[in-house]
């Protein structure tokens, strides 16, 4: 007898190799939020991480940057216009708490916030960045993606 484990699935077989023939898959995603303190461009993304120089790294953030770019929207008024929107909001990106002075202080200090999600069955970029939780925060730029669910 044979046994093959795929996904905690076992599968026995006497003489023959059973294969699954349908769809199986182990994806997650990651929500993230994003504020610049100024326009959201590529140049000032890469100046507020104080990417300069090198080609190769220049490279890497610039992915970075299309990365989210083409999975980010704009937070609306209506998701931070009450305390409880900003819970709502907390809870629908799964944002840490503790996090929650700073968010308040970007909106404070009328920051354009951008939330969005990567999916890890994408290739890329967008896999790494869905992978860690991801933490940047300065003067420049607040960059959060939390726990993958």
């Amino acid at each position: 007898m044979f046994l093959f484990r795929s996904f905690g699935r076992r599968f026995y077989s006497e003489n023959k190799m059973k294969i699954r023939q349908d769809f199986v898959t182990n994806s997650s995603s990651t929500s993230f939020i994003i504020s610049l303190k100024d326009e959201f461009t590529e140049e000032n993304f890469l100046e507020a991480l104080g990417v300069k120089g090198n080609p190769l790294v220049k490279a890497i953030f610039h992915h970075m940057f299309y990365a989210i770019c083409n999975n980010m929207s704009a937070v609306s008024d209506d998701q931070t216009s009450t305390p409880e929107a900003l819970d709502d909001l907390f809870y629908e990106l799964n944002l840490d708490w503790k996090d929650r002075e700073i968010i308040e202080k970007l909106l404070d200090d009328n920051r354009e916030l951008y939330s969005g999600s990567f999916d890890d069955t994408s290739s890329g970029m967008e896999y790494f960045l869905c992978q860690e939780k991801i933490k940047i925060s300065g003067d420049n730029i607040f960059f959060y993606t939390p726990e993958r669910y």
